[in-house]
């Protein structure tokens, strides 16, 4: 009775370290540089054992993605597009400050742009259903204000991170949530009374 959990275990252990090797490698260079033989090489497993887990490199990335768009569904899937913006606002950018350097990297990279923009657009299929809450209107308006929403606060969070972070990310929040839900107009009473943000 214990070889099936023998080999259960080696198989956690293989997938694992192919799944480590691949963020590992992930950091270090651009995905189209990552090939199944140097991470095989790099992970001590033969390319038959990597087939046995994966049929492809995508699959793998496809995975590491879906983790990640699960992991920020799971802060939001009950919220209300209308009512909640200002909760799903701060749990899109306190979820994604929250991430590790090679999560950081992948958002906000160029390199790494049409992996973010599939991300992004899981998500905005995802939020497709706080939208909802809102009121009647066609498919085509929906598009157009979940992607507003999504891609501004997407940006202001790369803007952040390139910025070397020079904003307290509470302060980040306030004001991408006051943007958000108020608008450009609103800004000089809202500057008024945060006199660190104008300095």
């Amino acid at each position: 009775m214990a070889e099936p959990i023998k080999s259960d275990l080696r198989i956690i252990r293989t997938k694992k370290a192919i799944r480590q090797t691949f963020y590992e490698m992930l950091s270090e260079m651009d995905y189209e540089k990552i090939s199944i033989k140097e991470l095989t090489k790099r992970a001590c497993i033969n390319r038959r054992t990597f087939y046995l887990h994966y049929s492809f490199l995508d699959e793998l990335l496809e995975e590491f993605m879906d983790e990640l768009v699960s992991n920020y569904v799971n802060r939001t899937h009950n919220m209300n597009g209308l009512y909640d913006l200002p909760e799903i606002t701060r749990q899109f950018l306190l979820f994604f400050a929250q991430q590790d350097s090679l999560h950081e990297k992948i958002i906000c990279s160029k390199n790494f742009r049409y992996i973010s923009d599939r991300i992004n657009q899981k998500i905005i299929e995802h939020n497709e259903s706080h939208i909802d809450h809102i009121g009647s209107m066609n498919s085509y308006t929906k598009d157009i204000i979940i992607t507003y929403l999504n891609t501004t606060v997407l940006e202001i969070y790369r803007k952040w991170v390139n910025d070397k972070k020079r904003i307290p990310l509470e302060d980040l929040i306030n004001l991408a949530t006051h943007l958000l839900c108020h608008g450009i107009l609103s800004l000089p009473k809202y500057l008024s009374t945060k006199k660190n943000l104008t300095i």
